[in-house]
């Protein structure tokens, strides 16, 4: 089992957190966003991991299987690893649709939450007036919403969409 990406990225602690709390072994390669060199993630090797699908991190290689984005590499963590088993719920449940309902909202919400991180670690991106207002509006949504009946994003247990959420709003 490895995992490709950076410490910095939201995304790869996630996987990199999952793993870590249920001691699964791992091994950690580091893979530089957006770079071509030979630990980038734009470099050929790197790509053709993924068959050219993707150029993001992280990146799961567990034998022959290969896949990316966050949220499809805890979900397939869990429903392959017994001792990621109890962070995911049973396939058919109201409970996995509501993780899987929170991860696809994740996409293109929480994760926009680092927009407003972005020039803290990148001078050259700024973030704008819109930016903060979406992040207020998250924050809101998650609070008023998803958190609005429990301490958990998405049911009444502990789970993959709250290490998804976790390390977005700590960020």
């Amino acid at each position: 089992l490895k995992v490709y990406g950076v410490p910095l990225s939201q995304p790869v602690r996630s996987v990199v957190w999952a793993l870590l709390q249920k001691q699964e072994v791992f091994q950690f390669q580091i893979s530089v966003p957006g770079a071509n060199s030979r630990i980038g993630s734009r470099n050929e090797g790197f790509l053709a991991k993924t068959k050219g699908r993707t150029g993001v991190v992280p990146v799961l290689e567990d034998g022959l299987v290969c896949i990316s984005e966050c949220p499809a590499i805890l979900s397939y963590l869990c429903e392959t690893r017994p001792s990621l088993s109890d962070l995911y719920a049973k396939s058919g449940t109201p409970e996995k649709a509501y993780i899987d309902s929170y991860m696809h909202w994740h996409h293109t919400n929480t994760r926009m939450l680092s927009k407003i991180v972005r020039p803290h670690l990148r001078p050259e991106l700024k973030s704008s007036q819109e930016d903060e207002e979406l992040a207020r509006s998250v924050l809101q949504s998650l609070d008023e919403g998803w958190l609005k009946d429990s301490p958990y994003v998405a049911t009444e247990n502990y789970s993959i969409a709250d290490i998804l959420a976790y390390e977005e709003v700590v960020q």
